[in-house]
């Protein structure tokens, strides 16, 4: 081939190279849409978003911004007419359990798609006993050296009962991994698309299926809307 081939064929091999080879990986869009909200997550979980989810009658709850340990939370919440009983000492109350939507915990997770993946199955994953044995162990070491002596095993107590009714299951056909879990009643969805994670909540029922169901239709819309 003459030098004027060459010439020629290198700048069309680069141009193809800038067309073809800048394609998103799936669920980028909708990553960096939900990133630019992790300080304001209540931008992408509107009012269009949640209106199906929201009580056809009354007023509509406004969304509720809230902020710990640097951790955004959008919420809505409403009375639903549930009610829990709870026991202190020798009583027991019936005690109003508020609907409630939320999205939370929006954050990168990794640089890239497969560093964030294995990030995210580590992270939420049933321990096997071996792991929660050594938890346990480390979790005790740190309530000697931190709590006082009189309230030290009221602690451990605690400690321990969150870590053995930890329990995460995957859900299937959500994003790039998801896994819905928790400890004991406190369960929610967590979802990775591509390098970004969040943690959303529809908890307007006591049946846990039906809330795992309902977090998984809204988490299918949040991310069609930011795709």
């Amino acid at each position: 081939m003459n030098s004027m081939g060459k010439f020629l064929i290198v700048p069309a091999v680069a141009l193809l190279a800038a067309c073809f080879g800048r394609e998103e990986a799936p669920g980028a869009a909708a990553a960096s849409c939900l990133l630019k909200a992790a300080q304001s997550p209540c931008d992408v979980l509107n009012p269009d978003l949640v209106a199906s989810v929201l009580p056809a009658q009354g007023d509509k709850p406004p969304p509720q911004s809230f902020e710990f340990a640097n951790i955004h939370q959008c919420k809505y919440s409403w009375e639903g007419g549930r009610t829990r009983t709870i026991d202190a000492g020798s009583m027991s109350i019936e005690a109003p359990v508020p609907d409630k939507i939320v999205l939370t915990n929006i954050r990168k997770v990794g640089d890239k798609p497969q560093q964030a993946a294995e990030r995210f199955n580590a992270q939420y994953r049933t321990r096997t006993a071996e792991e929660k044995a050594r938890i346990s162990d480390q979790a005790q070491q740190q309530v000697k050296q931190s709590v006082d002596g009189k309230h030290q095993k009221t602690a451990t107590d605690f400690a321990a009962s969150l870590l053995n009714n930890l329990a995460f299951e995957a859900v299937d056909n959500l994003a790039d991994a998801a896994a819905w879990g928790g400890s004991g009643r406190h369960r929610s969805l967590y979802v990775l698309t591509s390098t970004t994670s969040f943690e959303m909540l529809v908890d307007r029922s006591d049946d846990e299926q039906q809330r795992r169901q309902d977090s998984i239709a809204l988490a299918r819309d949040l991310l069609a809307s930011c795709s």
